[in-house]
């Protein structure tokens, strides 16, 4: 998944290539962005004309940046089904890609 840097260092909108799980706020990537900073972009792209109208990928998004801001761990297809998108605990991701799905989607909408 790329998730959107606030600012790369030409000052434009770019994108992070390494997994959520990589995003730490102490290494050298992100350097210099505070999770405070973190929170009001995604607070300005959810209010966007774009994510207003779609419940479902601001869903998505604000759970994908609070989890990389809070731990470590790496998010999983099984438990985005879970805890987004509200399956069943015994949601199997092989036969409902909903997740991929979405994650398209919301690449396609950043």
């Amino acid at each position: 998944m790329r998730v959107p840097y606030i600012t790369n260092p030409a000052g434009r909108t770019g994108y992070l290539t390494e997994p959520v799980s990589a995003l730490n706020f102490h290494d050298s990537a992100t350097a210099g962005i505070s999770p405070q900073l973190v929170a009001c972009q995604l607070k300005s792209i959810l209010s966007s004309d774009t994510f207003k109208n779609s419940s479902r990928l601001s869903r998505f998004l604000q759970y994908v940046v609070e989890q990389s801001l809070q731990s470590q761990t790496t998010l999983r297809e099984r438990q985005l089904g879970v805890d987004v998108f509200d399956r069943d605990q015994d949601y199997d991701p092989r036969a409902d890609p909903v997740v991929r799905v979405e994650a398209r989607q919301l690449r396609f909408k950043l």
